[in-house]
C-alpha cells in the first residue's frame, strides 16, 4: 500500500484496492474496528475513482457491512445494506445477482434487528426471482432465510418447513455447502428452542 500510495497518490483504486484487502487481514487479528475502518477507506476511494452510485460502490458497501455484523452490530450493517440494494436496484435488473445477494442479506439483518416484517418482503422478493435448481445453493440459502425471517416472526409451524427444505438440500449439495448448512441449522435449532420443542432442538443441536 504504501508503494502504491507514493507512485500513484492516495485516492488511486490500487491504494483502495489495499486497504481492502489489508480489512479481512485486519478481521482475523481480532481487530473488527480497524478492518471497518479500512474497509470504508477502500469505499471512499471507489465513490470518488467510479463514482458513488456504481457498481463498484454497491459491491463494497456490502463489504463494510460484513464488517459491522462481525461486531455484533448488525443494526448499524443495514445501513450500508439499503444503499447497496438502492444502487443495484437503479442499474440492475430484478434478477440480477447484486440485487439477489443484497436482498438477501439485507433480510437476514432486518430480520435479526427485530424488523422481520421487512425481511419477510425483501427475501420473498429474492426468491421469486431465483427458479428452484436442486443443483444450485443459492434456492436453498434464500428459503433458510425466509425460515429465519419467520420464526423471528414467532410464525414457528411456518418456518419449519422452508428450513428443514434449506438443510436437506444444502445437505445434498455435500462438503460446497457445508457452511451454509451449518447456519441453517443453526436457525433450526433456535426455531425449536423458541416454539418450546426441546427434543427436536436437541437433535438438531447435535448434528454433524
Amino acid at each position: 500500500m504504501a508503494r502504491r500510495r507514493a507512485r500513484y497518490g492516495d485516492d488511486h483504486w490500487s491504494v483502495g484496492d489495499s486497504y481492502e484487502k489489508l480489512a479481512p487481514v485486519a478481521l482475523a487479528r481480532g481487530k473488527g474496528a480497524q478492518a471497518e475502518s479500512l474497509s470504508v477507506a477502500g469505499l471512499e476511494i471507489r465513490r470518488k475513482v467510479w463514482g458513488p452510485k456504481s457498481p463498484q460502490v454497491a459491491s463494497q458497501l456490502l463489504n463494510v457491512a460484513y464488517f459491522q455484523e462481525q461486531q455484533g452490530d448488525t443494526g448499524r450493517a443495514v445501513v450500508p445494506l439499503r444503499e447497496s440494494l438502492a444502487i443495484a436496484e437503479a442499474t440492475q435488473p430484478p434478477t440480477d445477482l447484486s440485487i439477489i445477494t443484497a436482498q438477501r442479506v439485507l433480510a437476514i439483518d432486518l430480520c435479526a434487528s427485530g424488523a422481520a416484517v421487512e425481511g419477510d418482503s425483501l427475501v420473498r422478493a429474492a426468491i421469486a426471482h431465483v427458479p428452484a435448481d436442486p443443483g444450485q445453493a443459492l434456492p436453498y440459502r434464500l428459503q433458510g432465510v425466509f425460515g429465519f425471517c419467520l420464526t423471528r416472526q414467532r410464525r414457528f409451524a411456518e418456518a419449519e418447513g422452508p428450513l428443514l427444505a434449506a438443510e436437506a438440500g444444502l445437505r445434498a449439495l455435500g462438503v460446497a455447502s457445508a457452511r451454509f448448512r451449518s447456519v441453517t441449522v443453526g436457525w433450526l435449532v433456535s426455531l425449536y428452542d423458541q416454539w418450546g420443542k426441546s427434543a427436536e432442538a436437541a437433535t438438531w443441536r447435535g448434528k454433524p
